[in-house]
């Protein structure tokens, strides 16, 4: 818009009083839907920019009513509505009501069509929040065609949302007609403000609904990403965990790998269908040691209140936060690899090969632990875009992951004839960090590996292994060693719950055993071999 002067607010964000959360994770760990009191959302929008404030808590104006003593803010929600006599739902953000047209929208939420004739008759403004979201069973075209006739104004940039997650809204917008709405739809209070809508200027809230329901409206502000879903958990995590009345909380445990990876499948199982049930498993204690743990990772001491305030500051960014622990997993992991590598290659005869071995795997993790939460948020940003483009039911993709196949071996040998025959009724691309794959990944570290003179091989980083194997919309993955590259696509197929097939091709066990002249090292492999094969379905 071009004015010289205009009206901004967050038309969609949360506070305490959207309590309770659906998915089973997130009650199992201790977390609300949102912990950011009505006033603090107040006061963050306000020294965003925006000129008029709301809150839209899921089915509830408690939050709202809590600041409606100020001038500028009106009442609104999110409302939960159903498709009449269907599975389908939709989260419509009903904007500048009453008490009493909130007890009347929930009163027939079960009846879409009668709450859009309800708003439409009362000229209250609404937006179709996040349209092309499944809020229950997923939507069809044939839905959003009705949603489109009796609704002009969806939301076309949610901030919690990726880019290519809002683009379809925007298009549909663009292309057919309508108004488009911004809000950051914030559950942690970090990023209210910086996701808005735009009118010409108003000097009350009704003048801005006007303008909102009548098409003089644009959506502005950032999009989302898998970071900001990231630290949109921590920072609900630390409001939760970290922040309750009665002083100091005392040293946390350390993450346990175990309930990490249970925390990240079960992120992934429930993310996509909003729902599930809390289990004794994982709790409270496990999500504080988690983020203790990433943030000690990282080199940041800042806890508590002091952590949401600098989450809140101009100078803060999603991007650089991530890319700082991008930054420093890598050279963790580069570090680990090679003290492993040197250990096990030494002059000096392999000793308490189960201490080492144990050893190595906590570094391993420690490893890891600054891009942990990152992980189960671009497996579901990916699977998200996924749905947007349904598979047209030709080939089914396969991911195989192979190591260390710049050499010339059986492994590489094989892959070669796979490619030059093919699979039918498979699309097959190969991924590793070697130049000979068809997607070829960053290597955090290459070494040589120990006993097997002259053949190189690649650890990729964590990041690249999920976010390739997320984006490429794979039908199942399929390991061809217990590499660097075949254990952390193991790890991810778990996590985004893909079938995991893998290929038995050499008795490395033996084989290091022979090279190295250490029992204790053919025990151990064996071992390892057995743990990395029982994860797949068929090998």
């Amino acid at each position: 818009m071009s004015p010289l002067r205009t009206t901004r607010a967050d038309l969609h964000c949360h506070s305490t009083a959207s309590e309770v959360s659906k998915l089973g994770i997130q009650r199992s760990l201790g977390l609300p839907e949102c912990a950011t009191p009505p006033e603090e959302v107040y006061e963050l929008a306000k020294r965003r920019g925006m000129d008029l404030v709301t809150i839209t808590d899921h089915d509830t104006i408690d939050g709202c009513l809590a600041i409606s003593s100020f001038p500028d803010v009106f009442i609104s929600e999110e409302l939960t509505c159903w498709f009449p006599g269907e599975p389908q739902a939709i989260h419509l953000l009903c904007l500048g009501i009453t008490p009493d047209d909130h007890d009347w929208l929930q009163a027939h939420n079960k009846d879409l069509e009668r709450c859009a004739e309800y708003l439409h008759s009362n000229d209250i403004a609404c937006s179709l929040a996040h349209p092309f979201y499944a809020v229950e069973a997923p939507l069809t075209p044939s839905h959003r065609r009705r949603l489109a006739r009796l609704f002009p104004v969806w939301e076309t940039r949610n901030g919690s949302r990726a880019r290519e997650l809002n683009m379809p809204a925007a298009i549909y917008i663009e292309t057919h007609g309508g108004t488009g709405t911004g809000g950051s739809d914030d559950h942690a209070g970090v990023d209210i403000g910086r996701t808005f809508t735009e009118t010409p200027p108003a000097d009350t809230p009704e003048q801005f609904l006007r303008h909102v329901r009548e098409g003089r409206a644009e959506a502005r502000g950032d999009q989302g990403s898998a970071a900001k879903w990231a630290h949109a958990a921590m920072a609900l995590g630390t409001r939760a965990l970290m922040m309750r009345e009665g002083g100091d909380l005392g040293e946390s445990r350390p993450a346990d790998p175990a309930a990490v990876l249970k925390i990240a499948e079960r992120v992934m199982s429930e993310g996509g269908v909003r729902s599930g049930a809390t289990s004794g498993d994982i709790g409270p204690d496990d999500a504080r040691a988690l983020l203790d743990a990433f943030f000690d990772s990282i080199g940041i001491d800042l806890r508590g209140r002091e952590l949401i305030d600098h989450m809140q500051s101009d100078e803060f960014s999603h991007a650089e936060l991530e890319r700082r622990a991008r930054r420093v997993h890598e050279r963790m992991l580069n570090e680990v690899v090679e003290r492993t590598v040197s250990d096990l290659a030494g002059d000096e005869p392999v000793e308490d090969l189960a201490g080492r071995a144990t050893q190595a795997a906590r570094e391993l993790f420690g490893a890891a632990m600054p891009v942990v939460p990152y992980a189960p948020a671009a497996a579901f940003l990916g699977k998200e875009k996924g749905k947007l483009n349904p598979s047209d039911g030709g080939a089914r993709r396969v991911a195989l992951i192979a190591d260390a196949i710049g050499g010339v071996h059986g492994v590489s040998h094989t892959i070669e004839r796979l490619r030059e025959i093919g699979v039918p009724g498979w699309d097959v691309e190969v991924i590793g960090t070697d130049r000979s794959v068809d997607r070829r990944l960053p290597a955090a570290a290459e070494v040589e590996v120990p006993f097997y003179a002259g053949l190189q091989i690649g650890v990729p980083s964590l990041p690249a292994m999920v976010e390739t194997l997320a984006e490429g919309r794979f039908d199942a993955i399929h390991v061809t060693a217990p590499g660097p590259a075949g254990v952390m696509g193991a790890l991810v197929a778990r996590i985004m719950e893909l079938p995991l097939l893998g290929s038995w091709h050499t008795e490395l066990g033996a084989y290091a055993g022979v090279r190295s002249g250490a029992e204790d090292l053919k025990r151990g492999m064996d071992m390892a071999l057995s743990v990395f094969y029982r994860q797949c379905g068929r090998v």
